[in-house]
């Protein structure tokens, strides 16, 4: 495979659709229409940890968002996300996005994962996967008006019932809440078991 070129169709503010040229596997040219962000720009998702206190037991909750979604046309649940702005770094973009998106503190940050690609097939966006632990209370007042978003801190069990529901959900956001029951429920089994091994 071969990279030919690159044929400007459309530009807006923030896409650009491109047909990009190239030669298959048999050397035959091809044509491929895609959209791409504007100035290189990529983005960032994170996933966020809250630790909160409910009758002297820490409770582990992880950080949800419901999001309107124009190209949908409906609630998206995923995680607080966005563009990486020029002369920013994929860090300081986690902070001031689960900030603006939330009313969240990102105090700690756990894993960062290298860039990954949404749907490789329409766009070559990348995308950077911030882990960490945040506090503080939820709020929507550093929101933008373009924002509809409604932010939830769910225990293991409330997702559990969440993915069950018919919602519409961003495919890394599906697998990572996934991931997290299952940690949940293995953390708990091991519990039970150690803790019945222990009594008389």
């Amino acid at each position: 495979m071969e990279i030919v070129e690159d044929k400007i169709l459309k530009s807006t503010r923030w896409l650009t659709l491109v047909e990009r040229i190239y030669k298959d596997m048999n050397g035959e040219q091809q044509a491929w229409v895609m959209a791409q962000r504007n100035n290189d720009c990529s983005a960032v998702m994170i996933i966020p940890i809250h630790y909160t206190t409910h009758h002297e037991t820490p409770q582990k909750r992880i950080v949800v968002t419901k999001e309107y979604r124009v190209p949908l046309g409906d609630y998206e649940w995923g995680f607080p996300a966005g563009l990486i702005d020029e002369g920013e770094s994929a860090l300081s973009t986690a902070h001031r996005e689960l900030k603006e998106e939330t009313g969240l503190n990102l105090d700690e940050v756990t894993e960062v994962s290298p860039s990954v690609y949404n749907t490789a097939g329409m766009t070559d966006e990348a995308i950077t996967m911030v882990y960490g632990n945040c506090s503080g209370e939820i709020s929507n007042e550093f929101q933008e008006a373009s924002e509809n978003i409604e932010t939830f801190l769910m225990a293991a069990e409330e997702v559990e019932e969440l993915l069950k529901g018919d919602h519409k959900f961003g495919a890394k956001a599906w697998l990572i809440l996934k991931e997290f029951v299952k940690i949940h429920n293995i953390t708990e089994r091991k519990y039970v078991e150690d803790t019945t091994a222990t009594l008389p």
